[in-house]
């Protein structure tokens, strides 16, 4: 069995996609399912702007569908558009064709990119707005946690930007859904998609989180391939960011990013602060600069919201002191007495 997909009519699933895509046109949806229940053979059925529940009521028990739907984001006054792909295979598919679909299912997924964020679902409720938005939330690393009473801002220092930690998620009703999940894929300015394992969010939450022990995590690239980037996760901990460098997680030959959690003192106030750190190696080649280069806008925006960004290329220079430097002189706390 073929692994690979044909499209009915190509130029007018590409002019749906493109509609979803365009700043502007007011399309934010568009589904896609299989002619004549062939698994080779995907098509367009619909599209719209009625948002996230015109979206959902698009997608039926008895079928398989894919779907690609537009979501703005607002971080801290600033939106940002979303793209999210949903492969659904209703509750009502016989188990044996499931599995011929999901030959193809890969196929099809590489026709939606890039997207956001991705969502495998048969339950309606999981494609809710409000459940979307928590997910890109949490993929994001932007989960806001509730605003605190004066008595316990006494007790506990003032964040810059906090989240709570992420989880895969099953079904938002609270019903079993075994076929629930999701993973996160970044847009790259400039270039194709960035690919996360689904570990990266989650340990930066954690880092985000005011009830985590986690001060730090880095990442690379798997097996150090720039030129299919997979992001995962090589280490966490609650030390300082010196513990980075103790624990041997970076190469001269390595490109990594990472997540740091400082707490600043301005004008008396303890203060959380989110620095990002990125190290180039020494020994990474040029070509190997330039082709991270294309990879900076998705990057970026995993580790987003932060203060300052550190950039380092020499183990040396990773130390507690350097970094309190520059949180410190872009905060303002600084003290340039001599």
């Amino acid at each position: 069995m073929s692994t690979e997909v044909t499209i009915v009519d190509e130029v007018v699933w590409k002019q749906a996609i493109a509609r979803v895509r365009s700043d502007a046109d007011d399309t934010n949806w568009a589904v896609f399912t299989h002619e004549n229940n062939e698994t080779s053979l995907v098509k367009y059925i619909a599209d719209g702007k009625g948002g996230a529940s015109e979206f959902s009521s698009q997608f039926k028990d008895e079928g398989v569908f894919y779907g690609l739907l537009r979501m703005e984001h607002t971080i801290d006054m600033s939106t940002a558009i979303k793209f999210v792909y949903v492969h659904w295979v209703g509750t009502n598919v016989p188990f044996a064709k499931r599995g011929r679909f999901g030959v193809v299912s890969g196929s099809v997924k590489n026709l939606f990119n890039p997207f956001h964020l991705n969502i495998e679902t048969n339950t309606e409720s999981d494609l809710s707005e409000s459940n979307i938005m928590t997910l890109l939330e949490e993929t994001a690393g932007t989960t806001r946690k509730k605003v605190l009473d004066a008595s316990e801002g006494i007790a506990r220092p003032e964040r810059g930007f906090t989240s709570t930690s992420s989880s895969k998620r099953g079904s938002s009703s609270g019903s079993s859904n075994l076929y629930s999940s999701t993973s996160v894929q970044k847009v790259s300015t400039g270039g194709g998609a960035v690919n996360f394992d689904d570990q990266v969010p989650a340990v930066i939450a954690d880092v985000r989180n005011d009830s985590s022990d986690i001060t730090w995590c880095l990442v690379s690239y798997q097996d150090n391939n720039l030129k299919k980037p997979y992001i995962i996760v090589l280490g966490s901990g609650a030390g300082t960011v010196a513990e980075i460098k103790e624990r041997k997680l970076l190469g001269d030959d390595m490109v990594a990013y990472g997540l740091y959690r400082v707490t600043d003192v301005v004008d008396d106030i303890p203060t959380v602060k989110f620095v990002y750190i990125q190290w180039v190696g020494n020994d990474v080649k040029p070509l190997s600069k330039a082709k991270i280069s294309t990879h900076k806008g998705a990057l970026e925006e995993m580790f987003y919201p932060n203060h300052i960004t550190f950039f380092v290329t020499n183990a040396s220079d990773i130390t507690q002191a350097a970094v309190m430097d520059k949180v410190m002189s872009a905060s303002g706390s600084k003290s340039h007495v001599k």
